[in-house]
């Protein structure tokens, strides 16, 4: 495999479940991780980053338990699973990434989001099951977010209805443990440029 048919493949026009089976289909085991995919990015995504999934309240928790469920994974199965590159997340790019979660379509009134899941690449790609790796994390970075990054599921897991519940409820075994306050996260994301020149101009 070279990196140069990584980027044909994702620049293909594919969405969504299409674009992951035939991401797998022809890249199996997740071969293109090792390539950086965009024109856009930073680079691909390294062993060890560490990587953020913005939870919203309340569409992603359970309404009895108050805890994350497994519908907070649906674009696992639909599209792919967004991340927000720690490293590379500019302090003006967490908040419009925030502003629209929340006021994204029509349930607006009173989502909110409050907590994310701030883990390393290494435990989501090191989960397996008996045929091998499960899910993948690509650099799929966009011009308006560089640090946009995407969790795919291996191709087996997309064929119906029951395998693409199993792999939202993986994901959430996988994810729910490093749940932490979004305010935490968001206050160790770099400033952006403006922001630092005003403290600069400040000092």
């Amino acid at each position: 495999m070279s990196c140069a048919e990584c980027p044909e493949v994702f620049s293909s026009g594919l969405e969504g479940v299409a674009l992951q089976i035939e991401v797998d289909t022809r890249f199996p085991n997740f071969e293109c991780e090792g390539c950086s995919i965009s024109g856009y990015s930073p680079g691909k995504v390294e062993p060890g980053e560490n990587v953020i999934f913005l939870t919203i309240h309340p569409i992603h928790y359970d309404d009895k338990t108050g805890v994350l469920s497994p519908v907070a994974f649906e674009q696992l199965t639909k599209n792919d699973l967004s991340l927000l590159r720690q490293v590379h997340a500019t302090r003006d790019q967490f908040d419009d990434v925030l502003s629209a979660l929340v006021n994204r379509g029509s349930e607006k009134v009173g989502r909110s989001v409050d907590q994310c899941c701030l883990l390393s690449v290494d435990a989501i790609r090191a989960t397996e099951d008996t045929a091998g790796r499960v899910f993948g994390v690509y650099d799929t970075a966009i011009e308006k977010l560089p640090a946009h990054a995407s969790v795919f599921v291996r191709k087996d897991y997309l064929s119906d209805k029951g395998t693409r519940l199993e792999a939202r409820r993986l994901a959430l075994t996988v994810f729910e443990p490093h749940l932490v306050p979004v305010a935490t996260v968001r206050s160790s994301a770099e400033p952006s440029d403006e922001a630092e020149s005003e403290e600069s101009g400040a000092a």
